[in-house]
């Protein structure tokens, strides 16, 4: 029997094909709504990490280490997996160099001139150096992304009207210049991370002295970031605002790029530190610049003797130069100087040895002797009269050669006898000045020489080679005493010091009024006399070391009162007592009165009292600071001449415009005493 009217069948089959058109509606919504928003989201996090690692690779240009530097950098990123629904293709990026075939993209100095050999170089004329940039270009589906931009140390997002920097500059700091040129040639496009090798082409921590009496020091370079945003990247460095930029200027050189130009302050100094850094292909050493002499110039040599007098060639980044030939020869007929063909070491320098010649022309106490160097002339051409010393590539020193009559370290034949020499029981100094930190040497030297000697350089070489530093670091440098510097020489015609950020490596040469940020000249002992030479604080690696029965050679090189020179090498073993049983001084203070000498002055009197058992008693130092935290110094006052006994010191606030009247503000006395060993006691005492 046939039931035409029954549809029960039909109402479950519409029922399937309704479920499966939602479904399918499900799925559509879910594939064009949901999945574009989750992809989103995994390109916006991409693009944080990305520029995350392009700031790695910008600070590893700004800041490259000796032997480069790898940085990975996330180009593109990859989606979730889906069972059902589809995904586009993986989210790429693009990383590419910029105008760094570009020969009309140049860094250049401008009215920049030096002292010295390195005037020939840096005189005042124009010194264009190539660079470019790199931009990070993301291809994402989604999530609307922006170029990043690295040029002249700033890494920066630019977008459709904004231009947002995600660093500051590095190029002017005060008065520190620091000049990073780009090169090379990259281009990697892909969804996934690369490795991006950064190179120092031109490295190292060598800074040189530039400035203009009379015009101003100009740096000009291509940028694509707007005058405003270098106004506001140079914040704090006009003149206005205690710095020493007076204005920036640009012009446009096509395609979005401008020449930005910074103009700096006539009559100051500037420490110019330049490097070259690159990656990818087609990297170009630098070019070769200069010659400089480092060492041993403008001594005086005793007729028959020898002299050694170090050279270093450097790139026209200022930075020194391996591998170059450079020839030598001198002036006096009978004089010498070997080898007279060498190249270049690791550091960029050679050393030649001048044998001096007989002065046998009677009544001449002396003889200038010329010494030519260069990279460039060949042999022939040193001792010419042609021969160019001004040339960048040529450099000359000149010797005075002594008469016998008035030659030999040694003593007779009319010579200056004598010697200076090492007094023993040195000691294992733990800065008692300022707080018990072990780390310290003192040693004493007599001079007996019948002049006065100036010490020139110290060598300091640890026997043991796990001791690698000498860095002073108890936060205050002033006013210069033993243990506030890495190096202290006290002396009774005048002392000297050293005081450098961040310390020095181990073995060290010390140039005693050159190197460093802080010091006062070269030590001067007189006859018979005798000088200390205090070194703090000795490190293996970041502890601190007590030297007691740590063997140090200390090499003194210093010059005579007539001119002659001299280097002799010590080996000191210093202990806690100094073998002699050095007994620490003591000092109280007995008061301190605060008057009012003017609307914004105050003086403050200390009287205090010092002895020693040893009756060694040797300098004082009387500071005041504004609080009992001596983070603010105000004034201080020493002798190296103090024996013992009651002292009466004033130290002054002469910029108090806070103290109109006496006692309206406290202040705070420190008073330290120092024996000859370098043991110290200090009181303390509040107004």
């Amino acid at each position: 029997m046939t039931f035409r009217s029954d549809t029960r069948g039909q109402a479950i089959q519409v029922g399937a094909v309704l479920l499966f058109a939602a479904l399918i509606t499900a799925y559509a919504t879910y594939q064009a709504v949901v999945v574009p928003q989750q992809n989103r989201q995994v390109e916006f996090d991409h693009s944080q990490q990305v520029q995350g690692d392009l700031l790695d690779l910008r600070n590893a240009i700004v800041s490259p280490r000796s032997g480069g530097d790898s940085v990975s950098v996330r180009l593109g990123t990859q989606y979730p997996s889906r069972a059902l629904l589809l995904n586009p293709s993986p989210p790429s990026g693009s990383l590419r160099t910029v105008d760094t075939g570009n020969a009309s993209r140049n860094l250049t100095v401008r009215n920049a001139t030096a002292s010295g050999e390195v005037r020939d170089f840096w005189n005042g004329t124009s010194h264009r150096y190539p660079t470019g940039a790199f931009v990070y270009q993301p291809e994402y589906n989604e999530y609307r992304g922006v170029e990043t931009y690295y040029e002249n140390t700033v890494l920066y997002n630019q977008g459709p009207g904004a231009t947002v920097p995600l660093s500051g500059q590095r190029l002017v700091d005060d008065e520190d210049l620091t000049l990073v040129t780009f090169n090379g040639s990259l281009s990697r496009g892909r969804s996934a991370s690369v490795g991006v090798d950064v190179r120092p082409v031109s490295f190292s921590e060598t800074t040189v002295a530039v400035g203009n009496d009379t015009s101003n020091v100009t740096v000009s370079f291509p940028t694509r970031l707007p005058r405003d945003q270098w106004r506001t990247l140079l914040d704090g460095e006009f003149v206005d605002q205690g710095g020493h930029v007076t204005r920036i200027r640009n012009r446009s050189l096509g395609s979005d790029v401008d020449l930005l130009s910074v103009d700096l302050e006539s009559g100051v100094e500037y420490d110019l530190r330049m490097l070259k850094v690159g990656f990818g292909t087609n990297l170009r050493a630098a070019e070769t610049g200069y010659i400089v002499p480092v060492a041993g110039n403008e001594s005086t040599v005793p007729e028959g003797g020898t002299q050694r007098v170090v050279f270093e060639v450097r790139d026209r980044y200022n930075n020194p130069v391996d591998g170059v030939e450079v020839n030598a020869s001198v002036s006096l007929p009978g004089a010498s100087v070997s080898p007279t063909r060498q190249e270049t070491d690791g550091e960029g320098r050679l050393s030649v040895t001048y044998n001096a010649t007989d002065v046998d022309i009677s009544g001449v106490a002396q003889r200038t002797e010329t010494l030519n160097v260069s990279f460039d002339a060949p042999q022939s051409a040193l001792d010419t009269p042609g021969f160019d010393r001004r040339a960048p590539e040529n450099a000359t020193v000149e010797l005075a050669v002594r008469n016998a009559d008035d030659s030999g370290l040694g003593g007779g034949g009319g010579g200056v006898g004598g010697d200076l020499t090492y007094d023993g029981g040195a000691v294992a100094y733990d800065g008692q000045d300022f707080g018990t930190v072990p780390g310290g040497v003192n040693a004493s030297f007599t001079n007996e020489f019948g002049q006065d000697v100036t010490v020139t350089d110290i060598r300091v070489v640890p026997q043991n080679p796990s001791i690698d530093g000498l860095d002073d670091t108890v936060g205050t440098n002033t006013p210069p005493a033993p243990g506030r510097n890495e190096l202290f020489v006290r002396s009774d015609v005048q002392d000297g010091y050293v005081d450098i950020n961040g310390g020095y490596d181990l073995p060290t040469t010390i140039d005693v009024d050159d190197d460093g940020f802080l010091n006062n000249g070269n030590p001067v002992v007189s006859a018979g006399s005798s000088l200390t030479v205090y070194l703090y604080e000795f490190y293996d690696g970041a502890t601190n070391v007590n030297m007691d029965g740590e063997t140090v050679e200390i090499t003194l090189s210093y010059r005579l009162e007539n001119g002659l020179t001299g280097e002799k090498t010590y080996t000191v073993t210093p202990t806690a007592s100094g073998g002699g049983g050095n007994t620490a001084p003591s000092v109280t203070i007995d008061s301190v009165t605060e008057t009012s000498t003017g609307p914004r002055t105050a003086d403050v009197q200390v009287d205090f009292t010092g002895s020693d058992p040893d009756g060694n008693l040797d300098s004082y130092t009387v500071e005041l600071y504004d609080s009992s935290s001596k983070t603010d110094q105000l004034d201080s006052a020493s002798s190296t001449s103090y024996t013992g006994g009651s002292q009466t010191v004033t130290v002054s606030d002469t910029d108090s415009a806070n103290q109109p009247d006496a006692g309206s503000s406290p202040y705070y006395v420190v008073v330290t005493v120092t024996d000859t060993q370098g043991a110290s006691d200090t009181a303390e005492q509040s107004t």
